[in-house]
Order: C-alpha cells, then structure tokens, then sequence
C-alpha cells in the first residue's frame, strides 16, 4: 500500500484539498514566483506570490503529481495568503506538516514540503 494518508486518517480539511484545490493556477499579477521539483519521485510545484507593501496578498500554485504533494501545496497557499512577510518568514517545516492534518511516513514528507521548500526559497533573501 502505499505511503500516504488512507481516507480514514486524512482530516476533512486535506480532502477538501484533494478535491477542490485553493488558487490552483495562474496567480493574477504576481509579484514572484518559483518552481521546485522532488528529484526522487518528479513532483513539481511552482509558488506564486501577489505581494503588498508588507502582506502576501495572493498565493497561487501550479504543480503536478502525487496527492500529498498538490494539496499541501494547495493548504499552504491559502495558509500564508494575508499573512504579513514577517510572519511568513518565520514558518517553519513542522508547521507545513501540521497544516496536513494527519500523520505522513518520514518518506513522504519530502512530498508535503515541497511547497514550503518553494516558498522558502521565494522569501529568502537570496531571492531578492
């Protein structure tokens, strides 16, 4: 069976993700983006960011593959949009996991930060 989360395990809040993902596509007038891919399995996400003087205003995704991958990504989005840059900086990886809502395999993990991996790397300072 494979190493993701059964449906009696998942919250209500993943499968809406799974279902309906959050800003899926395109971000209307973003400010930055980038696009990160797992090597191992070829999941990709790229993170677009509207921003505002101080706030994320916007945060779109774009991406393709395994379940785990596209709706962390699409939770994370709709977790960061209107945080200020501030608090977003200051996010860190179990924080991502938690917005999951179930336990995922140390295997998978890398699945699920792979949109905090792209956002981390959008407000690094390196980027700008």
């Amino acid at each position: 069976m494979p190493n993701w989360p059964s449906i009696d395990s998942a919250s209500d809040e993943l499968i809406d993700h799974i279902e309906s993902p959050f800003h899926c596509g395109e971000c209307p007038g973003s400010s930055i983006r980038v696009r990160v891919r797992n090597p191992l399995c070829g999941d990709e996400v790229e993170i677009q960011l509207r921003l505002g003087a101080d706030r994320i205003e916007q945060a779109w995704f774009v991406g393709q593959g395994c379940v785990i991958s596209q709706a962390s990504a699409s939770l994370f989005c709709q977790h960061v949009e209107g945080l200020t840059l501030q608090q977003a900086t200051s996010l860190a990886p179990p924080d991502a996991l938690e917005l999951l809502g179930c336990p995922i395999s140390p295997l998978r993990q890398r699945c699920a930060l792979l949109a905090f991996e792209a956002f981390s790397k959008l407000l690094s300072p390196e980027s700008g």
